[in-house]
């Protein structure tokens, strides 16, 4: 993180009309007046909560013996280079000596200096603030021990003006650079496999990607947060510069971070997959990022029995059980039901509390085939976004509305719990995508650069062209309103969850390391 600390100096400018015969004599306490100084040192500045700020040169003297001076960096940057540089007057008979301490006041470094030259150059380590000393080191002082000393901040990957000249950056770590002088340009090369995704934090820095012929592919804003996709595997390239005015040395981290896309899964039956077991009514998180699998959800902590079919959410989950059961402090759920979970706690030890969410038999959902076996929550926390096992037929102000399982249908509520009520239509319309006969068994609404769904289906099914098996998780791209996809892609490969068949999904957003 970069830090910036000013001091407000008020300077009181005093008129003077030079009259015949006056004379003005200026005094300075203490023997001899020294040369002008450009910054000079403001006194007391022999303690740390003393310092004065130093952003460049600052002129001093070790005056009087056992005089200590303390400069604060007004600017600095983990993982760039301080470069601290000192002068001194012929006359002045100073050994200076530097020691950096960092904002807890531990001593980092110390060098000793002469005259016209750099004397310490040092690796920012990450922290609050930092610290520069001025001593004799010889312990001397006087009024003559007059001495300049200078702070830069130097990026230690440099040169790397051009294609030819590019860093080697390896995506997901952070990396310290500067931008220096006015119109400098960095540039980064590094390899990416097929797949990969990275999100880009505005840092002030405009980024341009390139690709390895060095054509411009890409473009992040200079002051925007971005997602990076890559679909195809190879050596990439990145130009980063700063398009603002410019007031000097403009230090950034390049950050290429990782993204994940965990989903949420239940399957049918009970099994094990990387090491977790669980239950056909339980849910479980897999990190696609580092292949890894975790519960999510116990059902038997909260006393839930039998086959989850239907969930959405994440900590406040919305649930669907193929089981008619006596739940809890909320009576009978059917397979027509929504149940909503209130947690305290996830994962190996679930805790908190339900609640009906939605009464299907008050919307009309009551037949067999009207039984949920798909849910997402909507934009709104009013709506329900689901898919039923068969055909239904559903009541409206004016007749009704009818759907297959391949459907998906949103309940626009205007009330919840026991008292549910609201109103249907259609979302997606399954014929229309070109779906024969498959049923809709997995539905999470989400966003991959646009708006739409994760869908799966029971068996094979043919969208754009591809064809999807079963337990693939795919994302049908398209605008609210539309009842059919613009786009597909796949999502996650079913083949990854071995001999087990999922239930019901939930594909979160995106995560950063």
């Amino acid at each position: 993180m970069i830090h910036y600390r000013w001091l407000r100096i008020v300077l009181v400018l005093l008129a003077v009309a030079f009259l015949p015969g006056l004379t003005i004599a200026l005094a300075q306490e203490g023997a001899a007046a020294g040369p002008p100084a450009l910054a000079p040192e403001v006194e007391p500045n022999d303690t740390p909560w003393e310092a004065n700020y130093i952003n460049g040169w600052r002129q001093g003297r070790i005056n009087p013996v056992g005089d200590v001076d303390y400069y604060i960096l007004s600017d600095y940057q983990y993982g760039v280079d301080l470069v601290v540089s000192a002068n001194q007057p012929a006359t002045s008979p100073v050994r200076i000596r530097v020691t950096l301490y960092d904002g807890n006041e531990t001593e980092l470094v110390s060098a000793d200096c002469d005259a016209g030259a750099v004397c310490l150059t040092y690796r920012l380590p990450e922290g609050n603030g930092f610290y520069l000393r001025v001593t004799d080191a010889n312990g001397n002082g006087g009024p003559e021990y007059e001495y300049a000393v200078r702070t830069q901040l130097s990026d230690p990957n440099e040169p790397k003006d051009f294609l030819s000249q590019a860093t080697p950056y390896s995506p997901g770590q952070p990396l310290a650079a500067i931008i220096e002088p006015q119109g400098d340009v960095d540039f980064y090369v590094f390899t990416v496999e097929a797949g990969q995704e990275f999100f880009v934090a505005h840092n002030g820095i405009a980024i341009i990607l390139l690709d390895a012929a060095g054509q411009q592919i890409g473009y992040v804003p200079q002051y925007f947060d971005s997602l990076l996709e890559f679909d195809e595997a190879g050596t990439y390239y990145l130009q980063t510069d700063y398009e603002s005015s410019y007031y000097g040395p403009v230090p950034y981290i390049l950050h290429l971070q990782a993204v994940d896309r965990p989903l949420l899964f239940s399957f049918t039956k009970a099994g094990t997959l990387g090491g977790v077991a669980f239950q056909p009514g339980d849910i479980v998180r897999y990190s696609p990022l580092h292949d890894t699998w975790s519960m999510h959800f116990d059902a038997s902590d909260v006393g839930l029995r039998g086959n989850l079919v239907a969930f959405s959410g994440s900590e406040g989950l919305n649930l669907t059980y193929a089981t008619a059961q006596n739940v809890r402090d909320v009576g009978m759920v059917r397979p027509q039901d929504v149940l909503q979970f209130y947690a305290q706690s996830l994962g190996e030890d679930t805790d908190g509390y339900l609640m009906m969410r939605a009464k299907g038999s008050y919307v009309g959902l009551t037949t067999a085939a009207e039984r949920i076996d798909a849910l997402a929550l909507g934009s709104s926390s009013y709506l329900i976004n689901l898919s039923t096992q068969g055909n239904a037929r559903l009541p409206m102000a004016v007749g009704s509305l009818t759907a297959q399982r391949d459907d998906v249908l949103s309940l626009d509520g205007n009330s919840s719990g026991d008292i549910t009520g609201g109103d249907w239509s259609s979302t997606l319309d399954g014929q229309a995508m070109g779906i024969r006969g498959a049923n809709l068994i997995g539905l999470s609404e989400g966003n991959r650069g646009v708006w739409g769904y994760y869908l799966m289906y029971d068996r094979a099914v043919t969208l754009g062209g591809v064809t999807y098996q079963p337990n693939d998780v795919i994302f049908c791209g398209g605008t609210e309103g539309v009842p059919t996809c613009e786009t597909y892609e796949l999502a996650f490969d079913g083949a990854l969850v071995g001999p087990y068949k999922i239930d019901a999904l939930e594909v979160l957003y995106y995560e950063t390391e």
